[in-house]
């Protein structure tokens, strides 16, 4: 959605207590890049929760809306960090070797997100707290895949039991037969 300002905003989550994630970005180009920002429909109240020279996007709430996951290229590379959604605290890098697109199971007892293994991509968990206060372990990888990333949105979804996931995964295209055709066809059966 664009707002008078400059800003284009892109809707990543939301969660029970009315909030809505969303992702921004500077129409103009002015240095800020991606930023996270949060819109309560109860207010309608606006907030930007971080606006750096970094991107910051990918923002989810967890199951207690407590908590928020998101991506930055802080360090170099892009990771997964979980820091408190309004409270001040510290943030807590998820992802070890680089992330993208994470997303809580609905008991937020994991953590998933994309990353980079080897030449493939691999969907990667942690076991993560969130009560009373947030803890994460070590993330270990699930499985392969070679995910369709897009440029808004995210390639996978989690299964309310953790258990399963939907993956837009890139495939083969199929080679089509060729197609004959006959002109004055008519004409042979003479």
């Amino acid at each position: 959605m664009l707002i008078p300002g400059g800003r284009s905003r892109f809707a990543t989550d939301y969660s029970p207590a009315g909030l809505i994630a969303l992702q921004s970005w500077d129409t103009a180009g002015t240095p800020s890049g991606l930023d996270v920002q949060v819109f309560s429909s109860v207010d309608e109240n606006l907030s930007t929760l971080m606006a750096t020279s970094f991107r910051e996007y990918q923002p989810q709430f967890s199951p207690d809306g407590r908590w928020l996951a998101y991506v930055t290229d802080e360090s170099g590379r892009r990771e997964v960090y979980v820091r408190p959604l309004l409270a001040p605290g510290t943030r807590t890098q998820v992802s070890t070797t680089g992330g993208i697109c994470p997303r809580w199971s609905r008991d937020g007892r994991k953590l998933f997100f994309i990353a980079p293994d080897d030449t493939l991509m691999a969907l990667m968990a942690a076991d993560v707290a969130i009560a009373p206060e947030f803890r994460v372990g070590m993330p270990r990888r699930l499985f392969h895949a070679e995910f369709k990333l897009v440029d808004i949105g995210y390639p996978y979804d989690v299964s309310p039991d953790g258990e399963r996931f939907l993956v837009n995964e890139l495939v083969e295209e199929a080679h089509a037969e060729a197609i004959t055709v006959v002109q004055n066809w008519t004409a042979r059966l003479r």
